[in-house]
């Protein structure tokens, strides 16, 4: 079975600027991905919580955290 990635990006409140970061790891979904890898947000920071369809919002402002391509890392 092929090691699965885990990725984590930086997150910030666009609006009272809290600080966290959120973790997303490889899944094989064939239903989803017509049998490839798709990435599955696991985890967030303590001040966010994440949605069903993988949104991430700050619990005290409710406003959605964007997260660029570009703050990944593994």
């Amino acid at each position: 079975m092929p090691q699965r990635e885990r990725f984590t990006a930086y997150i910030a409140c666009p609006q009272c600027r809290r600080k966290g970061a959120a973790t997303w790891q490889e899944s094989e979904n064939p239903v989803y991905h017509k049998g490839g890898w798709g990435t599955t947000l696991t985890r967030v920071s303590e001040g966010f919580r994440a949605e069903p369809m993988g949104n991430i919002y700050c619990v005290e402002c409710n406003i959605e955290v964007v997260v660029p391509p570009d703050r990944l890392t593994k």
